[in-house]
């Protein structure tokens, strides 16, 4: 790419581009209102809030130790199973839903399960 004026190349570092893209104003939320919550794997959003622990973290296939509140919400909610025979569809929550699906766990059965957090292969079926 070469300058019009003097004739010759342009030369863009690498990090101007960077520095461009964190100086761009967000962009706008929908018409609607604000902005809907991302939505993530159960298993991402223990990831990010540092409910699963990795054994080596530059090996992605490292084992991994889920701690108590992730582990009992995963045997409840069903999201191991749901992975294991979803690979394709795989379920997605907002962070509220993982953090009421924890909550619900640690304190199931005085408190129900979190339906929204609930893979649909444990759902209740609906009867015609």
């Amino acid at each position: 790419m070469k300058d019009d004026q003097n004739e010759r190349p342009l030369v863009i570092s690498e990090d101007a581009g960077v520095r461009l893209r964190e100086q761009s104003p967000p962009s706008s939320p929908p018409a609607g209102g604000s902005a809907p919550a991302p939505k993530r794997t159960p298993e991402d959003w223990a990831e990010r809030l540092g409910h699963i622990k990795k054994r080596d973290k530059r090996i992605p296939q490292s084992e991994t130790h889920p701690d108590w509140q992730h582990a009992a919400a995963d045997k409840g909610h069903g999201w191991s199973k749901h992975a294991f025979h979803y690979e394709n569809d795989p379920l997605l929550i907002t962070q509220a839903d993982y953090e009421a699906a924890l909550v619900a766990a640690a304190t199931y059965p005085t408190t129900p399960l979190h339906e929204p957090a609930m893979s649909p292969m444990l759902k209740p079926k609906e009867k015609a």
